[in-house]
């Protein structure tokens, strides 16, 4: 049997796009190598307020209910 080799697996997302108090927003996070299905999680951090992750697709999404910055680390695996 042969198997092919495998890239390491990364996030390729190097940030996300700014989103705006109580304006819809949506961004689907990148991954390279590894082979799909990727499972996505918070590392360290957490998102802004009224905003999700969804671990089977990488999409963070959601209403933001507050302004500021935020700071967090992803994991893909």
């Amino acid at each position: 049997r042969v198997q092919a080799a495998t890239s390491a697996l990364a996030v390729e997302t190097a940030g996300l796009a700014a989103g705006r108090v109580g304006v819809a927003y949506s961004q689907t996070l990148a991954a390279v190598g590894g082979r799909a299905p990727y499972t996505w999680s918070l590392a360290g951090g957490a998102l802004p307020a009224g905003l999700t992750l969804q671990p089977l697709t990488g999409v963070v999404s959601g209403v933001p209910s507050g302004a500021g910055t935020s700071v967090l680390t992803l994991r893909v695996t």
